[in-house]
C-alpha cells in the first residue's frame, strides 16, 4: 500500500510537471505571455495530476487490454469534464465545451497510442530475449 502511494505521488508531480510545462510554454508563444495560466487554473491541473494517478491503477488490474483502456479513457473523461469543464466555468458556453472534449478525446487517443506502442515494443523485445525451450 505505502509503495502503491509512492507511485500515485511520483506519477502525479510528473504529470504535474509535464503539463505545467506545456501549458506554460504554449501560454507563452501562442499569444507572447498573455494566456499563461492561472493560479487556480494550476490548482486544477495539480488535482487533474493526482485523480489521473490515480485512474491508472486500473491498469494494474487482471482483464482485457480493451476492458482496461475503455474505462480508463471514461474515468480520465469524467475527471477532465467535472474539473475542466464544470468547475472551471466552461459548462456555460456550448462550443467551448465541445471543443474542450474534443481535445480530451483528440489528446487521450494520441497519448494511448503513443503508450501501446512503447508497451508493444517492451513486450516484443522481452519475447525476443526469453529463450525457446522445448515442450517435448
Amino acid at each position: 500500500m505505502k509503495n502503491r502511494l509512492k507511485s500515485i505521488l511520483l506519477h502525479s508531480t510528473v504529470y504535474y510537471t509535464l503539463i505545467s510545462l506545456i501549458m506554460y510554454s504554449l501560454g507563452y508563444l501562442i499569444s507572447n505571455g498573455q494566456m499563461i495560466p492561472k493560479l487556480s487554473v494550476m490548482y486544477l491541473i495539480l488535482l487533474f495530476s493526482v485523480l489521473i494517478s490515480f485512474a491508472n491503477q486500473i491498469f494494474t488490474l487482471k482483464m482485457n487490454s480493451f476492458a482496461k483502456y475503455l474505462i480508463h479513457f471514461l474515468a480520465v473523461g469524467v475527471i477532465y469534464f467535472i474539473l475542466f469543464i464544470v468547475i472551471s466555468g466552461n459548462s456555460e458556453m456550448g462550443t467551448k465545451m465541445i471543443t474542450g472534449i474534443g481535445i480530451y478525446i483528440f489528446l487521450y487517443v494520441v497519448i494511448a497510442f503513443i503508450v501501446f506502442l512503447i508497451r508493444s515494443a517492451i513486450s516484443k523485445k522481452k519475447n525476443e530475449s526469453t529463450p525457446y525451450k522445448s515442450q517435448f
